[in-house]
């Protein structure tokens, strides 16, 4: 660790740490720093920095600056609840230690072996089911994902909220946000319906089965309910994304149940996506009014997130 002189009374901090413990703060003091209310004035950067503070004071929560004294956070009585700070993919092999095969740390990415098994030593191990069963046998066979019962998942496909195993897996399955270019770690993601559940009657369409979940973070997630982001699944199997604007743009499946399987990633063919340029003023004109008459119809996905 350093510490050094910086400006405005300022100090500078940093340091080096083993991925495994740097993902471990990192998630405890984003825990720390959503404990307090809406009404707190300081952004979320100021807060985590805040709650590093606390940790190292021996703090179990980061004080609450709203100024009310009903506030939940100034008696310390968070309604954020505890939750496992550190995820962790790898084969069996990998764990029992008769492979050397690396294993998947969320929110940071590949670890060797070693690593993997260290972490598993003091951690609750629970199994990754796959909720498709041999639906996406191509992609968990080779990373020893356990298939569980068809019926199961069917069952679950009739629920507006995803089960255990479907979270787990498709979290496993992308890595991070689906929305291009965003890395925010799968398991701070929620897990959005790419195309909206349908409450009235779910077999019609928008149904919680792995082929139409995906994890957004909670920006990108709001983007595309209210935004007008559209997300395609084309008859390949492949994904694209598209704005209110008619640009278009491929979504690959990247996370660790494709890299540890050791099978390439689905990725789409980008010969075969439509060229945003090469659309005309007035086809990118007739794109923003479908989303926007879409929306205005009230087509959207209701919370809770």
């Amino acid at each position: 660790m350093w510490i050094g002189t910086g400006q405005d009374g300022m100090a500078d901090v940093s340091g080096s740490l083993p991925a495994a413990d740097a993902v471990f703060l990192s998630g405890r003091i984003g825990e720390l720093a959503k404990g307090v209310c809406k009404q707190d004035p300081r952004t979320f950067a100021a807060r985590r920095a805040d709650a590093l503070i606390a940790l190292s004071r021996g703090d179990t929560h980061l004080a609450c600056l709203c100024g009310r004294t009903e506030c939940h956070a100034v008696t310390g009585q968070s309604k954020v609840a505890r939750k496992a700070l550190v995820h962790v993919i790898a084969t069996r092999a990998t764990v029992d230690g008769t492979s050397e095969q690396p294993g998947w740390l969320d929110g940071f990415g590949i670890i060797d072996a070693d690593q993997a098994r260290d972490i598993a030593d003091t951690a609750t191990i629970r199994p990754l089911l796959d909720p498709d069963g041999a639906a996406a046998a191509r992609n968990t066979a080779a990373a020893g994902v356990t298939p569980i019962d068809r019926t199961d998942a069917v069952d679950a496909r009739g629920s507006y909220r995803p089960s255990e195993n479907q979270q787990d897996y498709v979290r496993a399955l992308w890595g991070s946000c689906m929305f291009p270019n965003c890395d925010v770690p799968a398991w701070d993601c929620d897990i959005d319906h790419n195309k909206a559940y349908n409450h009235v009657n779910p077999a019609e369409g928008g149904q919680t089965a792995v082929e139409n979940l995906g994890p957004f973070c909670r920006k990108h997630h709001r983007g595309k309910t209210f935004g007008g982001w559209e997300l395609i699944r084309h008859e390949d199997g492949t994904l694209t994304i598209t704005s209110p604007l008619g640009m278009t743009y491929p979504v690959a499946a990247t996370g660790p149940i494709p890299l540890l399987g050791g099978t390439e990633p689905t990725r789409p063919d980008t010969e075969q996506v439509p060229d945003p340029k090469t659309r005309t003023r007035s086809e990118q004109h007739a794109a923003r009014i479908r989303s926007e008459r879409a929306h205005n119809a009230g087509d959207d996905e209701p919370p809770p997130f």
